[in-house]
């Protein structure tokens, strides 16, 4: 293929997918003030069912109202307000809404998409996810280098993990058993 047809399937690729869009269609049956109703109204038994949908200990959450809002938005723009999702995604989820760079809001979607969908699934993948877009601010968003800088597709076998950790034990010269007797 040619550089200008990879170009335009990266630049289609920003786009979020037909299947998160429906999802992000349904919450149009969703009151347009609900996020803001349901803190408003103090509708704490509401806000607690959507947080242990998620996988969270929801009142501790519920206790601080700005992490709540934030909260609340970053569920509904996932779109797993009804169904919910693994603790896992939720703790990301809690993540985004806590600690997402306000000067890259544009491509909160995107992100959320990326979570949803398990191709970021860890706090590190997250963090650096968070330290790229917050380097990038409003400006396009190339989904290649973002998933390049988020380690998306990558995955690191426990064989592989141990085998890095042995050699750093033997690079200092350190033995296993003289590691666990310390």
């Amino acid at each position: 293929s040619t550089r200008k047809e990879e170009n335009l399937d990266s630049q289609r690729s920003i786009l979020p997918s037909a299947t998160f869009l429906e999802k992000t269609r349904t919450l149009a049956a969703v009151p347009t003030n609900f996020t803001s109703n349901m803190v408003k109204e103090n509708n704490r038994e509401e806000i607690v069912d959507l947080f242990l949908r998620i996988g969270l200990d929801a009142n501790n959450t519920v206790a601080n109202n700005k992490v709540t809002s934030n909260l609340i938005a970053v569920i509904e723009e996932a779109a797993v307000t009804d169904d919910g999702c693994s603790k896992a995604v939720g703790n990301l989820l809690y993540t985004v809404a806590t600690k997402f760079p306000a000067n890259a809001l544009v491509h909160r979607p995107t992100l959320l998409e990326y979570i949803v969908s398990n191709k970021i699934k860890s706090p590190a993948q997250l963090e650096a996810a968070h330290a790229y877009l917050g380097c990038l601010g409003s400006e396009n968003l190339h989904l290649n280098e973002f998933e390049e800088a988020c380690g998306v597709r990558v995955e690191v076998s426990l064989e592989e993990i141990e085998y890095a950790v042995s050699m750093v034990f033997e690079k200092k010269g350190y033995h296993l058993g003289d590691a666990l007797s310390v």
